[in-house]
């Protein structure tokens, strides 16, 4: 009875609740299975035997820490009276994500090779060609790109419908422009490019895998190194500025125009830092931003059962996703091309400039109801997930900027435009970053609300570092089940297997967090860290209102190693606060008088009164030059040669100056609306 109880929620409350009214505490027992226990935050919890060796139950703990606020050694005290971890607790099993079926067996025949052949030649050949630098050209338009495309279309159309081919098929459509649009030399002519790709596409259709990446390699080969990113001519700044414009990419031409140092690609040899040559370099840096899978909490579930195969997910939410969508989001992708070299520009003329076109976005169409309503075997997903990686300098440091392919990119951002809303309700208000209207002016509203509340003493701005690659991926897909089942059964296709990043030639696996160039990643980190948001926004208090989680703040230790390093505006703001003096003050000021906080605040020669003098000055200026010209702020006097002066207030030394000057102001002003003349 005690499992069945656990298995399924004891009350009510949701994610936000804390269990002070739920009907546990009015039946008078506690809580055993609901959500707000799951994330630590319910307060109904059984006290636990006098013989056990724990911490104080939550209200006990709280009554303790009241009288220990004020102490010399607060974060010892308050770190040892923080109610009991939920790593402390006894474990839960943690669910495990939803089954799949593994691909078909290759049972089937390419041209003249078997199943089995074939499969391994593709896979051989694309463990090579993903490596090729970029030299596919343009499909040319006609009967053969018509043909082409529709060979496209069949390998994406092929893989929802569960055949023989399913094992292969994604990886074959990835590699399939790889093969066969590796131009022949830069002065190629059209026709010699149609022939090209007719004859190659011959070889194709009759599995000659091997010969086609044969000639793929020799045009590799012949390549010219490639030249340095460095344009210091105008010209050359010039020129390239052109042609990006003319191919609509805005803002690779704008990037010429900048002279920022930061942005170049760099190579992997290089080292971290250059004043430490022989220190770790860029790919030891990469590899330490893609960290080795952590171990799952089971208070950071909110998953409570195995999702089953169907997981109460009807396909007919998904009908939306049509040629019709494909074709508009493909017209909204931009950016370079993944590990195939098919850029976004290519993409557009495949699903909208070719007879077959229309077919191609309905086999995408396929491919996206299957990811979003079944559980695939993640293994065929290999190629589709994979991503080109760039290593950009951050100086100091690197940034990894992962790019996928075009292909996942369109499936994904037409997925996402059918299951926005349901991301939104998912998150609620607690996450802005889902695609919620005005989340950066609820940002800003609410930040001037905490800034402008008496009780606030402090704002810290956290930011966490490497965020995205360092999210428990194993637990985000779990949570994103239980918050918006409709996403995640896609999430889990496409990150349930690690994905290689290919880089100069090396691979680099993403085990943890999300990957770069997916457009769904923001959605998954969304939902992914809403534990985490509930948890922090939760804070107990004790009964004298003051958080736990800013008790700490009073040791001497802490308070010269961070507050006066760190935040030293800040902690003089606390001194003026509660009446304090701050330290390392000079003993006298600047004209003579004893310094104290007072004659700060009421000193002629730098305090508040020179401060609201500026302030007045400052706006008369800004007005007056409005109607005059050569408005300057306290310009300097010329000196005096023996002139008397009558007024005992002027000021006679070479340091005099004006408030303000500005000419033209007794000139006569023309009103244009009436044309008379008029003298101030």
């Amino acid at each position: 009875m005690a499992s069945k109880q656990e298995s399924k929620s004891c009350s009510r409350c949701n994610r936000t609740g804390v269990c002070r009214g739920c009907a546990c505490v009015k039946a008078s027992r506690a809580c055993t299975g609901c959500l707000p226990r799951r994330l630590g935050t319910c307060l109904n919890l059984q006290q636990p035997p006098p013989s056990v060796s724990a911490v104080a139950p939550v209200d006990s703990t709280f009554d303790s820490t009241c009288d220990s606020v004020c102490s010399n050694d607060l974060s010892s005290q308050v770190s040892s009276s923080l109610p009991v971890s939920p790593t402390s607790s006894p474990s839960l099993p943690i669910p495990d994500l939803p089954t799949f079926s593994p691909a078909v067996e290759p049972s089937f025949t390419w041209g003249s090779v078997d199943g089995v052949s074939c499969a391994s030649a593709i896979n051989d050949c694309y463990s090579v060609a993903v490596n090729w630098k970029p030299n596919l050209f343009r499909v040319p338009s006609g009967k053969v790109g018509d043909a082409f495309i529709q060979e496209l279309s069949r390998l994406f159309r092929v893989y929802g419908s569960s055949t023989a081919l399913e094992s292969v098929t994604l990886k074959a459509a990835i590699l399939l422009p790889m093969l066969l649009l590796q131009c022949p030399s830069q002065g190629a002519k059209h026709q010699e490019l149609i022939e090209h790709l007719e004859r190659r596409l011959i070889l194709w259709k009759d599995g000659s895998f091997c010969e086609l990446l044969h000639e793929g390699s020799s045009h590799q080969a012949r390549l010219p190194k490639s030249k340095s990113t460095k344009h210091s001519t105008d010209s050359d700044i010039g020129r390239l500025f052109t042609n990006n414009m003319n191919n609509g990419n805005v803002k690779s031409a704008l990037c010429f125009l900048s002279q920022k140092v930061k942005g170049n690609v760099l190579s992997l040899d290089q080292p971290s830092d250059p004043h430490c040559p022989s220190g770790p370099s860029k790919h030891d840096a990469l590899i330490a931003k893609h960290p080795q899978p952590g171990p799952i909490h089971c208070h950071s579930i909110l998953l409570q059962d195995t999702p089953s195969p169907n997981h109460n997910l009807h396909p007919v939410i998904f009908d939306s996703i049509d040629c019709d969508l494909i074709r508009c989001m493909s017209l909204c992708v931009h950016g370079a091309g993944g590990p195939s070299g098919v850029d976004a520009l290519s993409s557009r003329r495949y699903c909208s400039s070719f007879m077959s076109s229309p077919d191609l976005c309905h086999s995408l169409a396929i491919v996206a109801l299957c990811l979003s309503s079944t559980s695939v075997d993640p293994d065929s997903l290999s190629a589709f997930v994979a991503c080109r990686l760039i290593a950009l300098n951050k100086d100091p440091g690197v940034r990894p900027i992962g790019i996928g392919e075009t292909c996942r990119r369109i499936i994904s951002k037409a997925i996402l435009s059918i299951l926005g809303q349901d991301v939104i309700e998912a998150a609620g208000p607690i996450q802005l970053c889902t695609g919620l209207d005005g989340g950066c002016e609820a940002a800003v509203h609410s930040l001037c609300h905490l800034f402008a509340d008496t009780n606030t003493e402090a704002v810290l701005l956290v930011d966490a570092t490497n965020a995205f690659n360092s999210l428990n991926r194993a637990a985000a897909l779990r949570n994103v089940l239980e918050l918006c089942p409709s996403l995640g059964r896609v999430l889990v296709n496409t990150y349930r297997e690690n994905v290689d990043l290919y880089i100069d030639g090396e691979i680099i696996v993403s085990q943890e967090g999300t990957t770069q160039g997916d457009p769904l990643a923001m959605a998954m980190y969304s939902l992914g860290v809403i534990p985490l948001i509930i948890r922090m926004s939760e804070i107990q208090s004790t009964r004298q209102g003051r958080p736990v989680l800013g008790s700490p703040l009073g040791t001497d230790d802490y308070i010269s190693t961070w507050v006066q390093e760190k935040i030293k505006g800040f902690f003089d703001a606390l001194c003026l606060r509660y009446g304090y003096l701050p330290s390392s003050l000079p003993t006298n000021c600047s004209c003579g008088i004893p310094l104290s906080i007072d004659h700060c605040l009421n000193c002629h020669l730098g305090g508040f009164t020179i401060l609201r003098h500026n302030g007045v000055c400052d706006l008369t200026a800004r007005l007056l030059n409005e109607v005059c010209h050569n408005v300057t702020i306290e310009p300097p006097l010329q000196s005096l040669f023996g002139e008397t002066l009558q007024l005992k207030s002027a000021i006679t030394t070479d340091n005099a100056r004006l408030d303000i000057k500005a000419d033209g102001f007794w000139d006569c002003c023309v009103y244009p609306s009436s044309g008379s003349i008029e003298y101030t």
